[in-house]
């Protein structure tokens, strides 16, 4: 279950669908790293109770280093084959093919739809993850579509730089170069109300979002820039970051911060031929959002958007395909928009669904996404 109940005050199916709501608005892939310690110590039995964030994480791996916590799995360093014509419907190229991929929060959602995508399409990828056990999942289904030589899982947490370039190593170690990145891995992260918002929630929340696209640029574009043949770094943002009561505030914010930095990295790394663009997904349906009951979920998704259907991870694995190919060579810093026509309803988006802002939820806390880890919520004045 997705939420773990505090003093017995939240219905278990209100929480889950709250919360699921809440993080769903910005179609994120949900990925997890150690949290907050100091928001509800009867959720944090784990890691145990200490005071800060940082140290919540220090306890996760403690004594560790990042390649305890999630290496690649070693092999002779050679450039395996990338044929998967045979894989792909309909299509005669194969449009990535020698490209090397790097993907964090690519278990599960809109990340393993993207891992699929490029690895259809020829690329090799490294699968970034904190959920080892969807992440060997997802390894497991490249191999049944005949990707096995060209996929490789490391456990990463995204806001430690050590983890992050243990990832970027592990392209470079098992397919000698890196050309594209995509800064996928999020969490729901602080919802609730301005006033009932602790700091430890407001530096989980961009620790993750807003820290962890920062390595991901940083760590990509060192590579790219000693290659020195050019590469395509993709944000995930979301459609939270253009307004504020597209979603929960910190999140919102911490999309903005997204959107911005996107920006000012295109125009940084265009003298080497490095593009950088960010994705701003609307509803997608996705285990987090869904819970397992996306028959429930995708109609009210396709009803709070002028886009008959809900959106699904192949959308953005599409427009993350465009944006990795050289198609868009002379597109970077733009915020590429997937969101079935959402934004262009305007300010009828918050009364189309109202359950993504603080005030319609009810609830007040921090959610961690699809990682079998409890969402850390308390109900309003409970």
């Amino acid at each position: 279950m997705l939420a773990r109940i505090v003093d017995g005050a939240v219905d278990p199916t209100q929480v889950e669908r709250r919360a699921g709501l809440l993080a769903a608005v910005s179609g994120l892939r949900f990925w997890h790293r150690a949290g907050p310690s100091g928001l509800l110590p009867a959720a944090r039995a784990d890691v145990g109770a200490l005071p800060t964030i940082q140290a919540g994480r220090r306890s996760a791996r403690e004594g560790g280093t990042a390649r305890d916590v999630g290496t690649c799995p070693w092999r002779a360093r050679q450039r395996p084959r990338t044929s998967g014509r045979s894989i792909l419907q309909g299509r005669n190229t194969v449009r990535l093919e020698g490209k090397t991929a790097v993907i964090t929060g690519g278990a599960s959602g809109m990340g393993r739809a993207t891992v699929l995508r490029f690895l259809d399409e020829g690329a090799n990828v490294v699968i970034a993850d904190f959920n080892a056990a969807t992440g060997q999942e997802t390894v497991d289904l490249a191999a049944a579509r005949g990707h096995g030589e060209r996929a490789r899982f490391v456990k990463t947490d995204v806001a430690r730089e050590a983890d992050i370039e243990a990832m970027m190593q592990c392209a470079l170690d098992h397919f000698g170069q890196l050309d594209i990145v995509f800064n996928n891995a999020g969490v729901g992260g602080a919802i609730g109300p301005l006033t009932e918002t602790t700091v430890e929630a407001w530096d989980y929340t961009f620790d993750v979002l807003g820290k962890g696209v920062f390595l991901g640029m940083k760590h990509a574009a060192r590579i790219m820039i000693r290659q020195g043949t050019g590469g395509s770094i993709i944000n995930t943002a979301s459609i939270a970051g253009l307004s504020g009561d597209a979603g929960p505030m910190i999140y919102s914010a911490a999309k903005a911060a997204v959107i911005s930095l996107s920006k000012s990295g295109a125009i940084e790394l265009a003298p080497h031929y490095i593009r950088v663009n960010a994705i701003l997904p609307g509803f997608i349906s996705t285990p987090l959002a869904h819970g397992g009951r996306a028959d429930k979920i995708e109609p009210m998704f396709a009803k709070a958007q002028p886009w008959p259907e809900a959106g699904q991870g192949e959308h953005i694995a599409g427009a993350a395909m465009f944006l990795a190919t050289d198609d868009a060579r002379f597109v970077t810093g733009e915020s590429i928009v997937v969101d079935g026509g959402l934004t262009a309803a305007g300010p009828e988006l918050s009364r189309r669904f109202p359950q993504i802002s603080a005030r319609g939820a009810g609830v007040v806390g921090v959610t961690k996404g699809s990682t079998g880890e409890a969402a850390e919520v308390r109900k309003l004045g409970g």
